[in-house]
């Protein structure tokens, strides 16, 4: 949720935190109707540096899964968030 909610203003939509699942994807849907293309997920530069070998696993890592090493590394945090809170 909160992907869409940081990208549809890009995208002239508007949305909140209040927004639900379901109204976030009927504006995705309608942006994507309006544009030549497709949405995309917002960049994010990550507040902090790895150690270079670290940083070449990750990148590794992410290559063999067909993503970011920033989409990669928000994966592993979700799902150890999930892992800690149930």
């Amino acid at each position: 949720m909160q992907g869409l909610i940081g990208v549809l203003p890009k995208y002239g939509r508007e949305a909140s935190q209040d927004s639900t699942l379901d109204e976030l994807v009927k504006l995705a849907i309608d942006a994507e109707k309006t544009m030549e293309g497709h949405m995309s997920e917002p960049k994010l530069n990550l507040p902090y540096e790895f150690q270079p070998e670290i940083k070449e696993k990750l990148i590794e890592a992410a290559a063999l899964q067909d993503m970011s090493a920033t989409q990669l590394l928000i994966r592993i945090i979700e799902r150890k968030y999930q892992e800690v809170m149930g």
